[in-house]
């Protein structure tokens, strides 16, 4: 499962990222580079926190609760 989501992952990031540096800097320039990076911090970020919480749904309600 895990080297399932690791393949699909790679592969939509090899798809994305390039159309979000094209969209970004119209085809020239570095601004286009560090605008996709910066999407794919901000999906790891979020994977990250949503990956914690369904590892930790107990602790989750406990702050929620308290």
């Amino acid at each position: 499962m895990i080297n399932t989501s690791r393949q699909i992952g790679a592969a939509a990031g090899a798809a994305l990222l390039p159309a979000v540096a094209e969209g970004v800097s119209g085809g020239v320039g570095v601004s286009g580079d560090r605008a996709a990076m910066f999407t794919a911090a901000l999906a790891a970020l979020t994977a990250t926190a949503v990956a914690w919480h369904a590892a930790h749904p107990a602790a989750a309600k406990a702050r929620a609760a308290g």
